[in-house]
């Protein structure tokens, strides 16, 4: 590693403030975690509700139809939902439905799409790369210095330019 080489510059800085190399590696990982939070969106919080039990805002649930389908009921409100439907809205709140028997049913209550990110995912990594690159270049950018002009290169004739 020479002297006064990007590398040994790099090196230098990283041996006087090790800090330094930890907020490159922060921001790389906390978009990493925050990524496989948004593209997984699933937090396991399915709960199981017994016939009878409210599962959103009022709505209960009462088992099986004679034709199969999940009754849910609120009042004087019936919502029926096929078996092979996995998703619900019940008065304004995303249930997904992961498992039912006649007796019970597992529910996971998913976020109004209002309350999500809000953020595409494009400008979600855009940003993300933004970020990490604006830190690791700031990282590798000298500090000042004399300026060394690039010599002037002479052409002569030869025979090549005849």
């Amino acid at each position: 590693m020479k002297i006064g080489s990007a590398s040994w510059k790099l090196h230098y800085q990283i041996k006087r403030k090790p800090w330094l190399l930890l907020l490159p590696l922060l921001s790389f990982l906390m978009l990493v975690v925050t990524s496989c939070a948004l593209i997984s969106g699933d937090d396991g919080t399915a709960t199981t509700f017994k016939v009878g039990q409210a599962v959103a805002e009022g709505w209960n649930y009462e088992g099986y139809d004679s034709g199969g389908n999940l009754i849910f009921q609120k009042e004087d409100k019936v919502v029926l939902l096929s078996p092979e439907s996995k998703q619900l809205t019940l008065g304004g709140t995303h249930l997904k439905v992961f498992s039912h028997a006649n007796s019970s049913v597992q529910v996971e209550v998913l976020a109004d799409e209002d309350a999500g990110w809000g953020i595409p995912s494009f400008l979600y990594w855009l940003g993300g790369g933004v970020l990490v690159g604006l830190l690791i270049g700031r990282s590798k950018k000298g500090r000042g210095g004399p300026v060394r002009k690039p010599s002037a290169r002479v052409f002569t004739r030869s025979r090549h330019f005849r």
